[in-house]
């Protein structure tokens, strides 16, 4: 199947700021899987963002793959923790020590995305900067 990722942005409703740039329009993925994959990293980063929600989905290709960036400007994981974070049930542990809000979840989501890439022989990487930002990249192969 081929999804246009345009419909991931306009399915999404932030409170605060999302901003979507897409520099490729679509993907060979399983719509309903990408669409949930996208969706829990972008729950992710409502969840753990600071007072003020700043989200920044955007895509990009080359000639080989698709790439979709989740970025948000939260509380950032700690990079002893950010080889963990995709195994079922790990959570960062970040969240239990702001007590500003509840942060429900069973470590699964994340996961969750990670199966579905697999899946679709692609890729998900990281980067976060503790208490300033995180990034999640998407690789899926054209």
């Amino acid at each position: 199947y081929e999804i246009r990722l345009s419909l991931v942005g306009s399915e999404m409703c932030i409170r605060d700021s999302i901003i979507t740039r897409f520099g490729a329009t679509s993907a060979l993925a399983d719509e309903e899987y990408l669409k949930e994959a996208i969706s829990n990293l972008v729950d992710n980063a409502t969840k753990y963002s600071k007072e003020e929600i700043n989200i920044e989905i955007s895509t990009l290709e080359d000639d080989r793959n698709v790439y979709i960036k989740v970025f948000d400007e939260g509380i950032g994981i700690a990079k002893s923790e950010l080889k963990t974070i995709f195994n079922r049930f790990e959570r960062a542990a970040e969240h239990e020590k702001d007590a500003r809000k509840t942060r429900g979840g069973f470590g699964i989501g994340l996961n969750y995305v990670l199966q579905v890439i697999n899946a679709h022989s692609g890729k998900i990487s990281v980067k976060s900067e503790k208490d300033k930002w995180s990034e999640f990249t998407i690789s899926l192969p054209k």
